[in-house]
């Protein structure tokens, strides 16, 4: 490459401009020309890193990491006009590129999987509030001391603070994230987390559950027979919710998006069809036969009903267990203060 002064006129006037230009033929052999700094040793200097990175791009293989520092260094003239001339791979642009563009990326690559919108913007949400409270901004700030502290002070909040198990989803979320710029945008030569491991919370549950007898079941719906509304969903709804859940073992999340048309006959029966979907944890289409029983109470509230109606009425997001407490609460008051005291 060679550095030389450029000259141009302005008014009639030759002149000479300030900085440095360097001249040279491209990958491609074309040839180009790139201003520089003002002074002799810096314009050598990036010279020298340019002409590599030409040398790099004809043969294929990809920027060593003093290069990749230079690109996400040197001035934004020149790092556009490398990335414009395709001299730059887009993958070298890593460092220069925020987090926050990062993930938008990565969410829309997410999407584009056909994943379920609500898992998109879990994953995304988990990583972008781990990388702001971290304080990180760029992909050299991903490191994972600072990982680990943030996950450290989220667990140790005075007020509300996290599990174990939710602070591994938080990693795992994270982790993926890098693993996607590594493995698909090759936008770096390896995770700065890889050697990170979830921790050990014993398997042990935040609240314990169990599931009800048959007797305490009976007891649930002869309350709903005459309980208030709660949740603006009338005590008769909330037994048929419950004992829909029950027969099918559906989980909520199917349960909230089962439409009308997916309520069908199969070989003169009833059934209802769940397909395949990741937030709801079910690996497969399948088909659920209904009983007599919950047939006839379901068939009254499908009839006459448009194909993309929602079978039931749910509570908001995350109101739905504020739902089960409240009418377990009030079966269980109901039974002490009857007869079996």
């Amino acid at each position: 490459m060679k550095i030389r002064k450029a000259h141009y006129t302005k008014n009639g006037e030759s002149r000479v401009a300030g900085k440095l230009y360097g001249d040279f033929y491209d990958h491609c052999g074309i040839r180009r020309r790139i201003p520089l700094f003002d002074d002799q040793k810096n314009s050598l200097e990036a010279a020298r890193a340019i002409e590599r990175m030409v040398s790099i791009r004809a043969s294929g293989e990809m920027l060593p990491p003093d290069l990749r520092r230079f690109v996400e260094n040197t001035l934004p003239r020149i790092r556009d006009k490398l990335s414009e001339w395709h001299i730059v791979d887009p993958g070298a642009m890593s460092g220069v590129q925020s987090l926050d563009e990062l993930v938008d990326l990565w969410e829309k690559s997410l999407a584009d999987t056909g994943v379920d919108v609500e898992y998109v913007n879990l994953k995304s949400t988990r990583v972008r509030q781990l990388l702001r409270d971290a304080g990180m901004h760029r992909w050299q700030d991903i490191r994972p001391d600072a990982v680990r502290a943030q996950l450290t002070d989220y667990r140790k909040a005075e007020k509300r603070p996290m599990s174990v198990a939710t602070s591994n989803h938080y990693l795992q979320a994270i982790k993926q994230f890098c693993k996607w710029i590594v493995d698909e945008k090759k936008l770096a030569l390896a995770s700065p987390l890889v050697g990170m491991k979830k921790l050990d919370d014993g398997n042990a549950l935040k609240h314990a559950r169990r599931g009800l007898e048959i007797e305490e079941f009976h007891v649930l719906i002869a309350y709903l027979e005459h309980a208030p509304t709660v949740s603006c969903i009338p005590a008769p709804h909330r037994a048929l919710i419950y004992t829909f859940a029950v027969e099918t073992g559906l989980r909520l999340g199917a349960i909230e998006r089962l439409t009308v048309k997916r309520v069908e006959m199969q070989k003169g029966k009833p059934a209802v069809f769940v397909p395949k979907r990741n937030r709801i944890k079910y690996g497969a289409d399948r088909w659920i036969p209904l009983g007599d029983e919950l047939w006839s109470l379901l068939k009254p509230l499908i009839e006459g009903r448009s194909p993309a109606d929602k079978v039931f009425t749910l509570p908001t997001r995350g109101h739905a267990s504020k739902m089960v407490k409240s009418d377990l609460k009030g079966a269980r008051d109901q039974w002490l203060n009857g007869s079996h005291t």
